[in-house]
């Protein structure tokens, strides 16, 4: 497993402890793309807390004047958080956090249609439907760039259903959010792929993105957040929707 190092100081969390989970969730391969999300989220909250007439650089742990400055240059000199992702990653996610949803489902409801390839049909299907980029390359490789989080966007999958924003709510639903995508990397980790000739797993216990070597998580099954329905499964059957 792989560690996302939150929280940043002790609790209660942050909105920067949030930021650095939606750092790892865009770019899990990539370390200074992360470091460089990190700045633009450090420099949101510097700036909200200069509009509110708070010491930003005290509130983010800065001591003595020069090094005070030097830290809000740094800040300044940050791009802004709105130009580091695009539409584009954001709609990637959602296909990924998709497909994991139904795999999870189907591996309880209809073990033999829990494939990726059958959770690319769904996820072009469902892509479509909301009029994002949905042919069988694009959604197979935002999994291949994205499956070391796809626990991650799965459970922003689920909280996007019940219309909850665990990137701006109470703490409690950010524990939840975390929760859940354990419950999720857990399945994954442990839930075998068909036609494989080693132990493959579908997600890497290895490479996965994990919280819980800093926090206490308690376990957490997934089934039953998410159901498919017939015409889902039939989706996923169909040979017709052409998946490479």
């Amino acid at each position: 497993m792989r560690s996302i190092p939150i929280p940043l100081q002790p609790l209660p969390f942050s909105q920067l402890d949030r930021a650095c989970v939606l750092a790892h969730m865009f770019f899990p391969n990539d370390e200074d793309q992360r470091a460089a999300f990190a700045r633009s989220a450090n420099r949101e909250a510097a700036l909200d807390m200069l509009r509110h007439g708070e010491d930003a650089a005290a509130a983010l742990s800065v001591q003595g004047g020069s090094e005070k400055r030097k830290r809000l240059g740094f800040l300044i000199d940050a791009p802004e958080l709105s130009t580091m992702v695009t539409e584009k990653q954001w709609i990637k996610g959602g296909q990924v956090g998709i497909m994991l949803c139904y795999i999870n489902a189907a591996a309880h409801e209809s073990p033999s249609d829990a494939t990726v390839n059958f959770a690319t049909r769904v996820a072009m299907k469902v892509s479509e439907r909301c009029g994002w980029p949905a042919s069988g390359s694009t959604v197979r490789n935002a999994w291949v760039a994205l499956k070391d989080v796809a626990h991650l966007w799965a459970a922003d999958a689920v909280f996007a259903m019940k219309g909850v924003d665990w990137l701006d709510s109470e703490e409690s639903d950010f524990w939840g959010f975390l929760i859940l995508a354990e419950g999720y990397r857990k399945f994954g980790v442990s839930q075998g792929v068909r036609g494989a000739i080693s132990n493959e797993t579908l997600l890497s216990d290895d490479m996965s993105w994990t919280v819980a070597d800093n926090l206490e998580m308690p376990d957490f099954d997934p089934t039953g957040m998410t159901e498919i329905s017939e015409e889902l499964i039939q989706i996923a059957r169909d040979k017709g929707i052409f998946v490479r």
